[in-house]
Formats: C-alpha cells, structure tokens, sequence
C-alpha cells in the first residue's frame, strides 16, 4: 500500500516503489493493482482519509453472533473478536473471563457473568472508534527476506489523515 498527503507526494512514493521493484528484478500484476483509491479495504481494516477503521461486516458478525454453546463456539467468536483487540482499550481484561472459559480443564458452564461479559465485549467491539494519528508524523516499516520471498509492511500516521491519498 502507497500512500501520499498530497497527489504529488503520492505520485512520488509510487515512482520510488515502482522504481525499486524494477530494481529488484520484479513483476507488478497489473489486474491486482488499484491506484488512487480514497478507501482501500485491507486485511479486514478500511483503510481511508479519515483514519484506519474495522471492516463493517466483521463488526456485523460480532453484533450477531449468538450465545456460544460450548468451547469451540466460544473460541470462534474470541477469535474473531481478538482480531481487533487493539481498538478497544482493556481488551484482555474485558474478554478475561470468556478466555478461562475455553481453558482445557475448565467445565463449560455459561452463567450470568459469562452473558454479561459476552454483553460488554460484543458492545466495545461494535462501538470502537477509528484509530486515529497523532499529532506528530511517525513512520513504522518493517522489511522481512526467507528465500526467495519478500514482505514489505509500513505504517505512516499523520497529523492530519483527511489529506491522505492511498
């Protein structure tokens, strides 16, 4: 993912990602490329101008999954709920109680404070803000090489996120 404050900027970090794939002897399919879009959809985050935010319909999945009736089912629907865990602060201390729960030597047994935990964690997932930059521009890039195999991830925050081309 490129991104850019300002079409220039933006047109300039794609000749330097496309420069540097050239020089790495490398080939872009050009059906799986998409540039200048305003709102991308990445690994269940939407991506956009107004900052990174959850995938609606992974929320709605949370909204509407039923009661757990046993360990498995539980371990899904925390699965899922894990995925966002860094969008509602106290995660692990909200989701704590369900989590014993699906411990190996634990007895399945759904009580009012199961529900009532269940409740709370299903309403702070689905109520989450977007996470949003600080006031200061930070830069995070992470590059990994095994073998042939190559992945690249950088995350830029930035002070003002409505100025953001993606």
């Amino acid at each position: 993912m490129v991104m850019g404050r300002t079409f220039e900027e933006h047109l300039s970090n794609l000749k330097e990602v496309f420069y540097r794939i050239r020089n790495a002897h490398l080939q872009i399919n050009p059906k799986k490329c998409f540039l200048f879009q305003k709102r991308v959809e990445f690994v269940g985050h939407v991506v956009s101008s107004e900052g990174i935010q959850t995938d609606e319909r992974k929320i709605q999945a949370i909204r509407d999954w039923p009661k757990p009736k046993d360990k498995h089912e539980l371990r899904s629907f925390l699965g899922l709920c894990t995925y966002y865990r860094r969008f509602v602060e106290g995660f692990a201390n909200i989701a704590a109680p369900l989590h014993r729960l699906t411990e190996d030597k634990t007895a399945y047994t759904w009580n009012s404070a199961c529900d009532n935990t269940f409740r709370k964690l299903k309403a702070a997932l689905c109520s989450i803000p977007m996470l949003v930059t600080s006031e200061s521009v930070q830069f995070c890039h992470k590059c990994r090489k095994e073998k042939n195999v190559s992945s690249n991830i950088s995350v830029e925050f930035f002070p003002n996120p409505r100025e953001i081309i993606v």
